[in-house]
């Protein structure tokens, strides 16, 4: 078995091309990238799909994406079969020949996945948009950079937390307690032991007539064993808020508000 196997790291290999490409704001100008290779294009056509690779030899490689999909899908689209393109360029210059690693297929869609994510959102860009991840600006300021990385809501939401330790949430009001809740969790964006862990931090800091308050903004600063955490929440309607959590880095220990009540970590 050749040492094609052992797959690159794919966040670096990203942040290796943008370097080559001497890319470095957001949105990612994904043609720019492209035209390192005088041998790849870029085709838009009808598809039943969102794209694909498509090698030719000597002639190099089109990647052809669906012309109906929204700018979001295509631009992720073009990454990820970039990462293709980049793993079969690895295999043909170690093995004369080129194809896709000898690995399962479903290894290699993930690894193109990280690789398309890293590309179109860098760590680097993200600390850079998102500067104040302590202050009642963390909401605003993650707005604004999920509609400038060009990517869809839900990735960006995702990566934010991979990165960032910044978890997105939405939640609705409920018109009366249930059985001691004010809220259910619409979508969140983290690890699913994270939504015990968001219950747990707004049971504790008592926040229920702050969310159906007329507040546009609220902030709750959280001293806790594990670090300070930082919440943020916004109304988007009378009975729908959107909230950013800022976690520290270490999430182990339990939520403790200023009057010393502790919530449980959930594992």
């Amino acid at each position: 078995m050749s040492h094609t196997c052992q797959l690159p790291d794919p966040e670096k290999m990203a942040v290796r091309v943008l370097e080559r490409a001497e890319v470095s704001v957001a949105p990612v100008n994904l043609r720019r990238v492209i035209a390192l290779w005088k041998n790849l294009y870029l085709v838009e056509e009808d598809l039943d799909g969102s794209g694909y690779l498509l090698p030719m030899g000597n002639l190099g490689a089109e990647i052809i994406v669906n012309k109906n999909d929204s700018p979001e899908r295509k631009a992720f689209t073009v990454a990820h079969e970039m990462g293709h393109w980049i793993l079969g360029l690895r295999v043909k210059k170690s093995e004369g020949e080129f194809k896709q690693p000898d690995v399962p297929h479903h290894i290699l869609e993930r690894w193109c996945d990280s690789f398309a994510t890293g590309l179109l959102m860098p760590r680097h860009l993200l600390e850079s948009a998102i500067p104040q991840k302590e202050s009642a600006a963390l909401l605003h300021s993650v707005l604004q950079a999920s509609q400038k990385f060009g990517v869809s809501e839900e990735a960006f939401f995702i990566r934010i937390w991979q990165v960032l330790r910044i978890q997105v949430a939405f939640i609705n009001l409920l018109p009366t307690q249930n059985r001691g809740k004010f809220f259910d969790i619409e979508r969140q964006f983290a690890e699913r032991r994270y939504v015990k862990k968001l219950e747990d931090l707004l049971s504790v800091i008592g926040v229920e007539g702050e969310l159906k308050s007329n507040n546009a903004v609220i902030l709750f600063s959280i001293n806790g064993d594990d670090g300070r955490k930082h919440c943020t929440g916004r109304k988007l309607s009378d009975k729908r808020v959107l909230l950013t959590i800022q976690w520290p880095e270490s999430t182990n220990g339990g939520v403790r508000n200023e009057l010393g009540l502790t919530a449980s970590d959930s594992k």
